[in-house]
């Protein structure tokens, strides 16, 4: 664009005119504005029309380009924010997805877990089913072992009921008459040992017989099967008023089971009970 000097009306280069920061068609040659000046060569020019300065080199911008120029200086300094924010925004994000698949690893783990809970509490069922089946089982062949022990212990021994106590007596020479009454002979050595047990109410205590095996033990007892009724007077004198039960002796279930066999009997008017080899049966 053609200028021309404010004081001289001469053409005027852009580069070398001098302009006035206030009117920007104030432009002058320098030689135009010292010419008319009175201040020194190292005094700030001002503008002769104006009358205030200094007077620029550059040339004056509008307003439009110191609009534009702020809005450019003041918008840089925004779009670092904005970029920082963004940039926050997207950590954030990208944290949160991070975290959204650790809970979704979390989740399989758990899920995973869960199944193998499931399946050991299944196990452990099955175990302790499986080991209360065998506890019971153990316990059950256990208790038939020791009853079965019992028997073969108490196999060759005898229990008298109704021999009156004497002072004084000689458990085995009474085990002894016992024998003889019922017809059974016995030999030296045939009774191991003989001993009383104690007895409830003022009943006499029953005097069990040991004898040294179990076929020895049966003759007394097919003899007092034989005889029946088996009085005191006819085992010693001093026995008289008294009757002889002669038995086999019992484990503590085959006593129960016998109990409760007399009862029933009782009960339903049978009227036989008979026990052998440690069994109980009745008709």
């Amino acid at each position: 664009m053609t200028q021309a000097c404010f004081a001289c009306k001469k053409f005027i280069a852009a580069a070398h005119a001098l302009h006035c920061i206030h009117v920007s068609k104030h432009i002058f040659h320098e030689d135009c504005v010292r010419s008319g000046s009175s201040r020194g060569d190292v005094a700030p020019l001002i503008c002769p029309v104006c009358g205030d300065g200094p007077l620029s080199r550059g040339p004056r911008m509008g307003r439009a380009a110191v609009s534009l120029a702020d809005e450019a200086s003041a918008s840089s300094p925004v779009s670092d924010s904005l970029r920082d924010a963004f940039a926050l925004l997207l950590e954030k994000i990208s944290n949160i997805e991070s975290r959204l698949d650790d809970l979704a690893a979390v989740k399989t783990q758990i899920t995973a877990l869960e199944g193998s809970h499931n399946r050991l509490e299944a196990r452990v069922v099955a175990l302790e089913a499986h080991s209360a089946s065998e506890r019971q089982i153990s316990t059950s062949s256990l208790g038939a072992r020791v009853e079965a022990l019992e028997r073969e212990r108490l196999n060759a021994e005898l229990i008298l009921f109704g021999v009156v106590e004497c002072p004084a007596e000689d458990p085995a020479k009474v085990a002894a008459g016992v024998a003889s009454a019922l017809g059974v002979g016995v030999s030296a050595g045939d009774i191991s040992a003989c001993f009383r047990i104690p007895a409830r109410g003022d009943r006499p205590r029953p005097l069990i017989v040991r004898l040294s095996s179990n076929g020895i033990r049966n003759k007394w007892i097919d003899g007092k099967r034989a005889r029946g009724v088996l009085e005191g007077s006819e085992v010693s004198p001093s026995l008289a008023g008294s009757r002889i039960d002669v038995n086999e002796r019992l484990t503590a279930s085959a006593r129960e089971v016998y109990g409760a066999a007399r009862r029933a009997v009782g009960e339903s008017g049978a009227v036989f009970i008979a026990r052998g080899s440690g069994m109980v049966s009745f008709t």
